[in-house]
C-alpha cells in the first residue's frame, strides 16, 4: 500500500484532495443547515485556500496543507508546476487529444488575483506569478481606497450575481487580499434522449443522454443531466428506500437527506460516489422517471463558520502571518483574518448559469440582507456540477424546500 501511495502523481493527489475537501465541506456545512437551502463552490473555495497556502509560510502554511489534504506533496513548486490555474492540470496530450480538447467548448473559467503592496513582492516572483492568472493590483496607504478598488473588482467579476459580497472598512488590516472567481455561464442541457440504464452509458460526449438510476448501497436516486459541448454534468441525488422486491421510493424529508450526506462523507461513500460520477459502476435501472431540477439560489454563505468546522481557525485570526520567500521579500508579514465566499446558481430545464467568488483578506464583510431562493421540487435533494474530464466538483448544494 505504501509503495502505491509513493507512485501517485501530483495530479492524482490534487484531484483526490479536492474531492475529499468537497464532500467534507458539504457534510460540515449541512450539519448547521439541516433544513436550509444552500450552495457553494468547493472548487472555488479550495482554490482560494490554496492561494493562501502557496503564498504563506510557517504554522499557517502547515495548517492549510493538512486541511487541503496535500501532506503527500513535499514541495510547493511541484504543485505550482502541475496545476494550471486557468482550468486544472497541465497534461501531456497527443495532437489528436489536443485537437479534441480544443473542439470542446470551455465549460467554465477560473481567475485568481492578488491585491498587495508592490514593495512587499519578491523581486523575482516568476513561479508564484503562475497562480495569479488575473494579475496583481497594487495597494497603497489609503485603506478605504483599497477596499473600494477591491469591491469594484468583485462587482466586475460577479456581474450575474443578484447581490455580490462586499468588504467593509472596519479595521486597518488591508495589506493583502487574495481573490478567486469561477464562472460557469449559460451552459445548455443536452436534449437528445433518455437513457435509463446508466451502466451502459457511452463516454462519448456527443452521445451522452439524461440518465436516471439508483445506487442501492448508498440508498440514493441519481439523475444526471449532461451539458452540451463539454464534459460537465449536473447530478441530482435524492435519498431512497428499497423493499424486498427492489422497488424504490424517494424519502421526502430532511433527516433522510442528512443521513445520505453522512453516508457519502465516509471513506466508502466517497469512493462509491466517485465511481458514480465517473461511470465506473453498474447502477440500478429506473424507468420513466425524470427528476428535473429547477432552482435558483444566492444567499449568505457562512464561510467563517465552515472554516472553524474544518479546523481552519488560523485564517480567521488577526495575527500577522509570514509570506513565502518565493512570493514576498524576506521578513514581510500580512494579515488575513477573514474568508468570504458567495455562490450564485440558476438552473432551469434548458440551461444553467453559475458563479462563485472567494476573497481572503484582513477585512470584514458586510452582511447581505437580500437573498434569492426559488426551489421547485417535490423532494429534497443534493445537487452538484461535475467536471468529468478533470474529475472536479465545481458547485454543490442542498435544496431542502419541497412541495
Amino acid at each position: 500500500m505504501e509503495q502505491k501511495d509513493e507512485k501517485k502523481t501530483i495530479e492524482e493527489i490534487f484531484t483526490e484532495a479536492l474531492f475529499k475537501f468537497s464532500i467534507k465541506c458539504l457534510r460540515k456545512y449541512e450539519l448547521f443547515n439541516l433544513k436550509d437551502n444552500f450552495a457553494f463552490s468547493p472548487y472555488n473555495l479550495y482554490k482560494g485556500l490554496l492561494l493562501a497556502y502557496l503564498t504563506s509560510s510557517g504554522v499557517i502554511e502547515e495548517n492549510l496543507k493538512e486541511i487541503l489534504f496535500l501532506t503527500e506533496v513535499s514541495e510547493k513548486c511541484d504543485l505550482i508546476d502541475t496545476v494550471n490555474f486557468d482550468k486544472s492540470f497541465v497534461t501531456e496530450m497527443t495532437a489528436e487529444e489536443n485537437a479534441s480538447a480544443s473542439a470542446a467548448a470551455c465549460d467554465y473559467e477560473s481567475k485568481s488575483m492578488c491585491f498587495i503592496e508592490k514593495s512587499k513582492l519578491s523581486e523575482n516572483p516568476s513561479q508564484i506569478n503562475e497562480i495569479f492568472n488575473g494579475g496583481f493590483v497594487n495597494l497603497d496607504d489609503d485603506t478605504n481606497a483599497n477596499i473600494n478598488r477591491i469591491n469594484e473588482e468583485i462587482q466586475c467579476q460577479t456581474e450575474n450575481f443578484h447581490n455580490p459580497q462586499k468588504l467593509s472598512a472596519l479595521n486597518g488590516n488591508m495589506d493583502i487580499a487574495l481573490m478567486t472567481v469561477l464562472r460557469f455561464s449559460n451552459q445548455k442541457f443536452l436534449s437528445i434522449g433518455y437513457q435509463s440504464d446508466a451502466s451502459s452509458a457511452s463516454t462519448d460526449p456527443d452521445k451522452r443522454m439524461f440518465k436516471c438510476s439508483f445506487h442501492k448501497k448508498l440508498h440514493m436516486l441519481i439523475g444526471e443531466f449532461p451539458y452540451k459541448d463539454g464534459n460537465t454534468s449536473l447530478f441530482v441525488l435524492a435519498p431512497c428506500s428499497f423493499d424486498t422486491d427492489n422497488k424504490w421510493k424517494v424519502i421526502p424529508n430532511h433527516v433522510a437527506i442528512s443521513d445520505m450526506i453522512n453516508l457519502l462523507s465516509t471513506k466508502e461513500g466517497m469512493l462509491e460516489l466517485r465511481k458514480v460520477l465517473d461511470h465506473q459502476t453498474s447502477l440500478g435501472r429506473v424507468n420513466n422517471f425524470s427528476y428535473w431540477p429547477v432552482f435558483k439560489l444566492e444567499k449568505n454563505f457562512n464561510a467563517r463558520r465552515l472554516m472553524r468546522a474544518i479546523d481552519c481557525q488560523q485564517l480567521l485570526t488577526s495575527d500577522a502571518v509570514d509570506l513565502d520567500s518565493s512570493f514576498a521579500k524576506d521578513g514581510h508579514k500580512v494579515h488575513f483574518g477573514n474568508v468570504v465566499h458567495r455562490t450564485h446558481v440558476k438552473v432551469t430545464k434548458e440551461a444553467t448559469v453559475a458563479g462563485a467568488m472567494t476573497v481572503i483578506t484582513g477585512q470584514s464583510s458586510l452582511p447581505n440582507s437580500s437573498v434569492v431562493v426559488d426551489v421547485q421540487s417535490k423532494y429534497p435533494f443534493v445537487w452538484l456540477i461535475y467536471d468529468k474530464q478533470h474529475r472536479n466538483i465545481l458547485f454543490i448544494g442542498v435544496c431542502n424546500e419541497f412541495d
